[in-house]
């Protein structure tokens, strides 16, 4: 790996220096409620600490012992991501992550995961990439499931957090599962639902008005063709016209929301006359149906 690598548009993986501890430190703080349930080091880390941190990371880079680096979105730092082990012998490494809340839901750190992974079993030739995540850590274990890693087992109180010893979930990848999955699709760009002719207001009023998303301006050479995009996290929704339309009954979007805005988006939608459909088919899932002003299915599950 070089000094930095680019992982999304907006996101890049850059080694830590001793000058990014200020900088991390204030992240750690900021988002200590969230890390210390989960991560041993969260509760009591101090600047000193953090500082330490980042010169042990560039000692185990002078090592070849792996390395750490910085999750860097839009030029700030908004997590880390590296090698809590590696071992040569049996070419295995071990790979950690944290990333700031309000960072979270954008798909970055499975962007960062997938180019350590990548680089692990394509560049070092090693034979196991291993994630270990807490069970109740549901962020976290999203990632290496995200990137088709195989669920080992539980291993029972392996890892002391303040005075609580937590159950954790090993996760493995193996160069021959790997195999050719850099080179394939990268994630979701946009989903594209169909409208009517002339939908354009319906579309404002429905996914920008009662959704909240924040439409963005077509490409000039695309204006023409009529229909609206809205941004939706790090992906886009386009509402695309047709000339002989059917609404979509089955096909649909999920859309992510914050578990705490569920209830509020589900009651304004009520209220503008819309259906609400609650589904509890998938254990653990707390999701509605909806539909838009055509009758697409939209779907909106809550994270978080």
């Amino acid at each position: 790996m070089g000094r930095w690598l680019q992982i999304t548009d907006d996101a890049c993986l850059r080694l830590l220096e001793e000058a990014d501890a200020p900088a991390l430190q204030g992240l750690i703080e900021a988002n200590r409620a969230q890390l210390a349930p989960w991560l041993p080091w969260a509760a009591g880390q101090t600047l000193e600490d953090t500082l330490d941190f980042i010169r042990g990371a560039r000692s185990q880079l002078d090592r070849n012992d792996g390395f750490q680096a910085a999750v860097v979105v839009d030029g700030v730092i908004a997590g880390v991501i590296g090698h809590a082990s590696l071992d040569w012998a049996n070419r295995s490494t071990r790979i950690g992550y944290w990333l700031g809340e309000g960072q979270q839901g954008r798909g970055t750190m499975t962007a960062a995961a997938r180019v350590l992974v990548d680089h692990a079993l394509a560049s070092w030739q090693l034979n196991r990439v291993e994630i270990v995540v807490a069970i109740g850590n549901l962020r976290s274990r999203a990632i290496p499931e995200r990137l088709g890693f195989r669920e080992e087992g539980v291993l029972r109180q392996y890892q002391l957090v303040g005075d609580r010893h937590l159950d954790c979930v090993s996760y493995s990848m193996l160069a021959t599962d790997w195999g050719g999955r850099s080179a394939s699709v990268l994630g979701l760009d946009h989903v594209q639902v169909a409208a009517p002719v002339g939908c354009e207001s319906e579309a404002r009023r429905f996914y920008g008005g009662l959704l909240g998303l924040f439409e963005l301006e077509k490409p000039e050479a695309l204006q023409g063709r009529g229909g609206v995009w809205f941004a939706c996290g790090a992906q886009q929704l386009h509402v695309g016209m047709v000339d002989e339309f059917a609404p979509a009954a089955k096909a649909h979007p999920a859309l992510r929301v914050r578990r705490v805005d569920l209830d509020s988006l589900a009651g304004r939608l009520a209220a503008a006359g819309g259906a609400v459909q609650w589904d509890d088919a998938i254990p653990g899932a707390r999701r509605f149906y909806t539909a838009d002003p055509w009758g697409n299915r939209v779907e909106l599950l809550a994270v978080g």
